[in-house]
């Protein structure tokens, strides 16, 4: 039983069609929402970039930001579209690390191998 081969194409192209729609404007949403949170942005603003690193803005310019990075006070200059988002007020940033925060065993070094013991001879 054959068709008619251009309701078949008029259904094909709805079904390519209407998914891309959708899409693009839930992209169109989020772009804008993005937008108005890296406009509302200003000085003393915790924020966390694209790289996971955390600081707080010292200064806005026209397409970046400075942002000053603890604990050595490392101000850099980083593009707007590099920061990931805002951090809230109740968020709760985990510290870093330091090598300091390790202790070594050196007594862990000194094991032997105790592997060959139980062989027969």
């Amino acid at each position: 039983m054959e068709g008619n081969p251009l309701t078949f194409i008029i259904i094909m192209m709805a079904v390519m069609i209407l998914p891309t729609l959708f899409m693009s404007k839930t992209q169109k949403k989020q772009q804008q929402n993005r937008q108005f949170m890296l406009d509302s942005l200003e000085k003393g603003d915790e924020v966390i970039t694209s790289a996971g690193f955390t600081g707080v803005i010292d200064a806005v310019k026209e397409t970046s930001f400075i942002v000053r990075f603890s604990p050595d006070d490392i101000r850099m200059e980083i593009a707007k579209e590099a920061i990931l988002r805002k951090v809230e007020e109740e968020e709760d940033i985990p510290e870093l690390e330091t090598e300091y925060d390790y202790v070594i065993d050196d007594d862990a070094d000194e094991a032997t191998d105790n592997s060959n013991e139980n062989l027969p001879d």
